[in-house]
């Protein structure tokens, strides 16, 4: 197994197991906030796929799914770019898209393109740069490394709000 192999393995388990996690709720439920400054079901869903769809720029010229239709269809009131990172509360609570289906439309689109991305990578060499607005400047591997990072912790919140859903 090698680093790629990882990866892959990694994003199909977020595939695997995001979808179970909205099974059976409302459009209520997805939009409910556990606390005044925490981030519903439906946008922690959003933030995951923006991520895995955004976040891979670096590596490709595959165009994101956001701008396949996506982004008209979600008619978000964000610039179209944005993708959570640093939000405020007020951004948060004007998030607005409670329907499961477009939810996951969305979320199956960026995965199926990060799926693309991966297999790409497994013919390029990982420590390559490919962002230079950071110090250090980022490599692709370490780019990788914090997308499963960042979409792993956003999992793991929506599954704790899933279960703060079922018992309130």
């Amino acid at each position: 197994m090698n680093a790629i192999d990882l990866m892959q393995d990694c994003f199909v388990r977020v595939s695997d197991t995001l979808p179970h996690l909205l099974d059976g709720l409302s459009g209520d439920d997805l939009l409910w906030r556990p606390g005044p400054k925490a981030n519903p079901m439906a946008w922690l869903v959003w933030h995951i796929s923006r991520c895995e769809d955004s976040e891979l720029d670096a590596l490709t010229d595959i165009p994101q799914a956001w701008g396949q239709g996506w982004q008209q269809k979600f008619a978000l009131p964000y610039p179209p770019e944005d993708g959570g990172y640093g939000q405020t509360n007020e951004q948060v609570a004007a998030f607005n898209v409670s329907d499961p289906d477009l939810l996951l439309g969305y979320f199956y689109a960026a995965s199926a393109r990060a799926a693309k991305v991966l297999e790409q990578e497994r013919a390029k060499d990982l420590d390559r740069i490919v962002d230079t607005n950071w110090n250090p400047p980022v490599k692709a591997g370490t780019r990788l490394v914090s997308v499963a990072n960042d979409i792993t912790q956003h999992l793991g919140a929506l599954g704790y709000v899933r279960g703060l859903v079922e018992t309130r």
